[in-house]
């Protein structure tokens, strides 16, 4: 009953803070918008919306490794192996710092040698400088992600997800004050993208310092472990890297394909309507994030009761919400936009009710994906997701092309 109770602590302590984090994450969105889009136009916000959701659909070049060590970590961790736990955790994130320099890299060069334009369409000559320019600030900001998210994953390893998202919560307080006196002074997009994904990121060296006080990360022989994590992460790091392909071919890259198919100030609206149901989708996820370290913990323990118990209430507890809030933003959502935007971006009503089945999906997706990768069941979901990114790629290419956005929607979802 002890070990539940203090599961039960730490789910709370995480969703608390991850809950004031991802306020003024939600509250650095709406700035966005209503400070940068009256003096950048659609067409320039549509181009740093395309750019900064390449982040997201790009996540997946950590070759799955943070996720691999979050369990790797979570074993140790309950099996009070500390010398271990300090060692995989050194050699990790060794592995990941030198992949993230690698594809820093590659991408900064790759950048370089790509026509944007025929790339991303709709962009006039006055744009396309800046862009250029833009996309080789956020390569070298996204590598500094990679980095980041994975010193998120050993702070969810070693139940200590909570302090993590009390450091994010600080760094993107101090992103909205950059973004703030960046808007005044009408920035560009590299300076944009700096004032809020650089600033947010920082946060990965501010806990890696943290875990090097605590003893947890050591320098002696750090080359050494890095070998030998090297095998188990990068074979349990390609299932997790399979499944956030499957994101991509889902959800991540949609602004990406839109940009390419129907072109940027389309794009706009479809960021505007996933910003809108973060409302929604952002306190689930809050929700369940903090379970697969508790599922972790509990699987390492053989504790199937607490497995059991935590599935069925957060299954309730997802389908009451996610139901609840998809239906408030369905009867209010075109009116929050109008006012949010000043009238500048439309979402139709139909396109709004197509996400808000999406989201009830999504929320109930999220709930077992926490389950299934606590219990380190990832191969099955790989096979699953393998089919799933054959078929989603190609066919919103063509749908989005031949149909447009709220189509492709309600084909996926039903």
């Amino acid at each position: 009953l002890g070990r539940e109770q203090e599961r039960y602590r730490i789910i709370s302590l995480s969703v608390i803070s991850s809950l004031i984090s991802k306020i003024l994450s939600l509250l650095s969105l709406i700035l966005t918008v209503s400070l940068t889009l009256p003096y950048l136009g659609q067409e320039r916000f549509g181009v740093w919306m395309t750019i900064t959701s390449l982040g997201a659909a790009l996540t997946f070049l950590d070759l799955g490794i943070g996720n691999a060590l979050t369990n790797r970590i979570a074993h140790s961790f309950a099996c009070g192996k500390n010398l271990k736990m300090s060692r995989q955790i050194s050699g990790g994130l060794t592995l990941l710092a030198g992949l993230s320099f690698v594809i820093t890299a590659i991408c900064y060069i790759t950048s370089g040698m790509i026509d944007w334009q025929l790339v991303i369409k709709g962009i006039n000559e006055n744009v396309y400088a800046e862009l250029q320019h833009s996309i080789k600030v956020f390569v070298i900001i996204f590598g500094l992600g990679i980095y980041s998210n994975g010193v998120q994953k050993v702070y969810m390893g070693i139940q200590k997800a909570y302090i993590s998202n009390i450091v994010n919560a600080i760094f993107i307080l101090l992103s909205i004050i950059t973004l703030v006196i960046s808007s005044k002074l009408h920035a560009g997009l590299p300076v944009l993208i700096v004032s809020t994904l650089g600033i947010q990121y920082i946060s990965g060296i501010y806990l890696t310092i943290n875990l090097i006080i605590k003893r947890l990360i050591k320098f002696t022989k750090v080359n050494i472990h890095a070998k030998r994590e090297a095998p188990y992460l990068i074979l349990n790091g390609f299932f997790f890297f399979i499944l956030q392909l499957g994101t991509l071919a889902t959800w991540s890259g949609d602004n990406f394909i839109i940009s390419i198919t129907l072109g940027v100030t389309y794009v706009a609206v479809f960021s505007i309507t996933q910003r809108l149901f973060q409302i929604s989708t952002v306190p689930l996820t809050i929700y369940n994030i903090p379970l697969w370290a508790a599922y972790a913990d509990a699987h390492a323990r053989n504790d199937t009761q607490f497995i059991k118990k935590t599935l069925r209430t957060s299954l309730k507890i997802v389908g009451i919400s996610s139901f609840l809030l998809a239906f408030i933003l369905v009867v209010f959502g075109s009116e929050v936009v109008n006012i949010w935007t000043e009238g500048k971006i439309q979402v139709p009503r139909t396109f709004i009710i197509a996400y808000a089945l999406w989201s009830v999906i999504d929320a109930f997706s999220n709930t077992f994906a926490s389950f299934l990768n606590g219990l380190n069941i990832v191969k099955q979901q790989m096979l699953a997701v393998v089919t799933l990114i054959l078929i989603a790629i190609p066919a919103k290419y063509i749908i989005v092309s031949h149909f447009g956005l709220t189509v492709m929607l309600y084909c996926f979802i039903f």
